[in-house]
């Protein structure tokens, strides 16, 4: 839908995205973008593939998937309008390089092949390639944080108060 478009100020918040199968390349190509409003509560629960969703959005500071439902997943769905299987979530995150918060969701399905850029100094001040949980201060690589953890990732280190049970 925003394949390579200029903008800077993307508003989903008002779409009704109940029944999409798939979310490839919505955001792909839209480096100019800054700020993507609504993510936080679209529904992805229907989701078969997110391919190349916010690949190459470069200027993405933030990024909500806090609600994202990707239970849906299919490895073998094939999208009607490509006519073969693309994948599930190949290059989702690739390119975001100046992303400085990501929200995760506890039916968020992480995977290595999302290609979710490790933090650069180029980018970040402090930042050191890893990405830092907010809820316990762990630090994961790029390509290892946990799937289906509800978590606020950061590419620098903040200070955190454990959770008691």
């Amino acid at each position: 839908i925003f394949h390579s478009t200029k903008k800077e100020i993307y508003d989903v918040s008002k779409w009704n995205t109940s029944k999409c199968q798939t979310f490839a390349q919505l955001f792909e190509g839209c480096s100019n973008a800054t700020e993507i409003i609504g993510l936080e509560n679209m529904d992805t629960s229907s989701g078969k593939t997110f391919v190349e969703m916010f690949n190459g959005c470069s200027n993405l500071r933030k990024l909500d998937l806090s609600n994202f439902d990707m239970s849906a997943i299919d490895e073998n769905w094939v999208d009607p309008d490509v006519g073969y299987a693309e994948g599930t979530t190949s290059y989702m995150l690739a390119g975001v390089t100046r992303l400085q918060e990501l929200k995760l969701g506890e039916k968020f399905v992480f995977k290595a092949n999302m290609k979710l850029p490790a933090p650069s100094d180029k980018y970040i001040s402090g930042a050191d390639g890893y990405w830092y949980s907010e809820n316990t201060g762990i630090q994961y690589g790029a390509d290892a944080l946990p799937a289906n953890v509800a978590d606020t990732y950061r590419p620098v280190r903040t200070t955190y108060m454990r959770k008691e049970d």
